[in-house]
């Protein structure tokens, strides 16, 4: 149970204008939607890809190509008078593939590469969602240092005033008059370190977002936090091995590594293709007309210097590079699962613990003035109690924005971190 004395320090770090609503972890998601590069460039490699796939599908499509010419000749045979003239004509050519297993090779590449693209995107969109909110409640954790620093300034501040006053009448010895400066000063230190910090947070946010908003929505003290759903951990891990795009986009980059091994070994087989031809001739040339033909033409590899061979043994070799690649990621997605799963079930006892301390720290503090009041404790007893209260104020709120952060994570594993998500969280903001 938190302590009256957790729930004023929280209402001070949550106040604010009544009638000026702070934007939301939505509302800057929303931003960092339109303005984050590495989103913008996923969504560009979508729309290259895709047309990849076109020009793939136009490689096994007809072709049709026109030409023209216009000639000056000059014949001069032994013995004969020169001779000159000119000829023009034009064209029309149309080829048709009929057997190419190198084009649709190509094609199931493409359609592998742009799965691979859209669960590249899927996976940058969730990787914003998170970078997001770990820079948002990175803020939120540096305005909460800043604030902590504030009041425990003003603490010692007063204890300061009250232990010179004590000195000047006798209470104390000068020791306790230097502890107490000591302290101030230090803190102070602290203070600006809390003020860079929420500088340099700020703008960890902006970098994403393009701007640096003017103030946050806080997170409710009373929020209950989430805890995984499923309660199984391996039920998590289960379902990211299925749906994670980051292992999506591994195993389609395997489909085109498959896909360029079958595209290379194509080199060796036999092509056929219909070609048709009208040819229209005009000038002083022996011919004058026009010319029709219609015809198959099969070709087939012989020898190409070991070019095609050396080829084959290298999409292998990538291949077998693919094949690593996806263990490699399965191994990643197990392990980020896992590590979040714990984060979110450890992060929720450790807030309980946190609670538990804060109200210890606050009865431990409370005794202690009552001590120094009588004489039974030393302003460097009331000054560590102090401390120990602030501490456990910081580390309990950055315990609930871990736990909220590790839940995320557990989603963006699964694979089914989506706006809803980022919404719920934005009732627990005030």
């Amino acid at each position: 149970m938190i302590g009256k004395r957790t729930l004023l320090t929280f209402a001070l770090l949550l106040s604010g204008s009544a009638w000026a609503q702070p934007p939301g972890l939505l509302e800057i998601y929303r931003m960092a939607q339109e303005s984050d590069p590495q989103i913008r460039a996923e969504r560009a490699s979508v729309a290259a890809v895709h047309e990849q796939r076109r020009q793939a599908l136009g490689f096994y499509l007809p072709e049709l190509g026109a030409g023209a010419d216009h000639t000056r000749w000059w014949r001069d045979p032994s013995g004969a008078p020169e001779s000159r003239g000119t000829s023009r004509g034009w064209s029309v050519t149309l080829n048709q593939p009929i057997l190419r297993l190198d084009y649709l090779a190509r094609i199931r590449q493409a359609d592998a590469g742009t799965g691979a693209a859209e669960a590249r995107l899927l996976a940058a969109e969730h990787g914003l969602a998170v970078r997001v909110a770990e820079r948002y409640f990175n803020v939120l954790a540096a305005q909460d240092s800043l604030e902590l620093a504030n009041a425990e300034l003003r603490a010692i501040e007063r204890q300061l005033e009250q232990t010179r006053q004590r000195f000047e009448v006798g209470l104390v010895a000068i020791t306790e008059v230097r502890e107490a400066e000591a302290r101030y000063d230090q803190t102070q230190a602290q203070l600006l370190a809390a003020e860079n910090g929420l500088a340099v947070a700020r703008e960890a946010l902006r970098e994403i977002v393009g701007h640096h908003p003017e103030a946050l929505a806080q997170l409710d003290p009373e929020a209950r936090l989430p805890a995984p759903e499923p309660s199984e951990i391996d039920a998590w891990v289960g379902f990211a091995v299925e749906h994670n795009p980051s292992l999506a986009a591994a195993r389609h980059a395997l489909d085109i590594a498959h896909g360029e091994v079958r595209t290379r070994r194509a080199g060796h087989l036999p092509t056929l293709e219909a070609t048709a031809r009208y040819s229209d001739s005009r000038g002083d040339s022996n011919f004058v007309g026009n010319e029709r033909s219609v015809g198959l033409q099969l070709r087939m590899p012989l020898y190409a210097g070991g070019r095609i061979a050396a080829s084959v043994r290298e999409g292998e070799h990538r291949l077998t590079e693919a094949y690593e690649q996806v263990d490699q990621a399965l191994r990643a997605v197990e392990f980020g699962t896992r590590a979040a799963y714990l984060g979110v079930v450890s992060g929720k006892s450790r807030v309980r613990a946190l609670e538990r301390a804060v109200t210890s720290s606050e009865t431990a503090l409370e005794a202690t003035e009552a001590g120094f009041e009588v004489g039974t404790r030393t302003i460097v007893d009331v000054l560590n109690a102090q401390q120990q209260l602030f501490h456990a104020q910081r580390d309990l709120a950055e315990a609930r924005y871990a736990v909220i952060l590790d839940s995320l994570r557990l989603k963006q594993a699964a694979g089914t971190l989506d706006d809803d998500d980022i919404a719920a969280i934005d009732h627990w903001l005030r």
